[in-house]
């Protein structure tokens, strides 16, 4: 993200990528003069966060926020498949005689050694995941029973027909929100922790949520 669409977005409000309310960016901190180092959110009730500056991309609208776990899974991927191609041209270069057998066992034996490094990483990432998509299910559960107890009380005439379809509406937008991120971290979990890098996105919000943002 450019220092200059940070600057301009400074006391703006930022969402995440699904669309729900994170809160105010504040202020951010530059590692040299025009990289943004990390980003400090206002997220409500005097609580202040700091996110990593890699978080964000540039949305229509201003910085949107990434989940961390989206972040981490485009790294791994990067690094894995930098790793496999310098195998793969280092393997062509002795088959071509450009290199001694003996570098090449040398320098095949240190990319290996890290590909097998960041191989033993996906169980944790893939832990890391399922606690993700746990707390999901959790938060998922808590808005079903809010729907739940709105119905009744539009049944019983303690909601009027206009609160309710705001409260309904305004659950029924956080539930999708919540699948989405589920539906992307299974989908992630069957690829075996791949993500495809996201620079810029075009960004929809149908509904503003006010429901809390875990990173």
């Amino acid at each position: 993200m450019r220092l200059d669409d940070l600057v301009r977005s400074v006391g703006n409000p930022v969402k995440d990528i699904y669309g729900r309310y994170v809160g105010y960016i504040t202020a951010f901190t530059t590692d040299g003069p025009n990289e943004p180092k990390s980003i400090a959110v206002d997220v409500g009730s005097g609580v202040l966060r700091l996110f990593p500056s890699n978080q964000f991309v540039v949305g229509e609208r201003g910085p949107v926020l990434l989940p961390a776990w989206k972040v981490k899974a485009q790294g791994w991927g990067r690094e894995i498949s930098v790793v496999r191609k310098r195998i793969d041209g280092l393997k062509s270069l002795v088959e071509d005689g450009e290199i001694p057998e003996s570098t090449f066992e040398d320098m095949n034996a240190s990319y290996t050694e890290k590909l097998k490094e960041l191989e033993e990483s996906r169980g944790e990432f893939t832990r890391e995941l399922e606690r993700r998509q746990a707390e999901i299910e959790k938060d998922t559960a808590t808005i079903e029973q809010l729907m739940v107890e709105a119905k009744v009380q539009h049944r019983c005439g303690e909601l009027d027909d206009e609160v309710y379809e705001v409260v309904s509406g305004n659950c029924t937008a956080m539930r999708t929100k919540n699948n989405q991120e589920k539906d992307e971290i299974a989908r992630l979990l069957k690829t075996g922790g791949v993500e495809e890098e996201t620079t810029r996105i075009s960004l929809t919000i149908n509904q503003p949520s006010s429901q809390p943002y875990n990173a």
